[in-house]
């Protein structure tokens, strides 16, 4: 999975590929209640972006001067007894547009989450920052993920990766009219 850079790989694929033995012992899952999914549907003031979703996605600008940032808030829950230790690590696997993979940057803060036993949550910010994309002027998409890696505190210790899936993509915004929208 990790050694494939092709372009969108992370629609194919989503959080992973169904895998019995490892869903019985995932270590750390994204909860989010229900009703939270019913308020932002229903339009009630629920952000998209204050979803605790175990995927980052949004659409940046494209053909605008400025850098363009977007922060995306989300929590941990460990489903393992005991002390575990998380260290995160991001990878910008591909992108159409005609950048450097290495001006798009995408931090994780903290890198590390510690969790103290069941149930214990972490919080984290993911924060992307994408250059200006002001000569581009068709589609893009920024193709990449997340990978929390659980460190070893003994041999007896279960490997454990928990993948989250990074997916941008760029609209053109010289032909959007923002005028009678509203805007939260």
């Amino acid at each position: 999975m990790h050694g494939q850079n092709c372009l969108g790989y992370e629609y194919a694929y989503g959080a992973g590929v169904f895998n019995l033995k490892k869903a019985l012992q995932p270590g750390l899952v994204y909860e989010e209640v229900a009703e939270k999914f019913i308020d932002y549907y229903m339009g009630s003031g629920i952000l998209y972006s204050s979803l605790n979703l175990p995927y980052f996605s949004a659409t940046f600008p494209l053909g605008t001067e400025e850098k363009w940032v977007c922060h995306f808030p989300r929590k941990l829950k460990s489903v393992e007894k005991g002390r575990t230790t998380y260290t995160a690590d991001v990878v910008v696997r591909a992108t159409n547009l005609d950048l450097p993979l290495q001006s798009i940057k995408i931090e994780v803060r903290p890198k590390k989450l510690v969790f103290e036993n069941f149930g214990d949550e972490q919080k984290f910010l993911l924060d992307v920052h994408v250059p200006h994309t002001k000569k581009k002027e068709s589609f893009g998409i920024i193709s990449g993920y997340l990978k929390w890696t659980k460190e070893a505190g003994n041999e007896d210790d279960v490997k454990i990766v928990v993948d989250s899936p990074i997916i941008l993509s760029s609209m053109d915004m010289s032909s959007i009219s923002l005028e009678g929208l509203p805007l939260r």
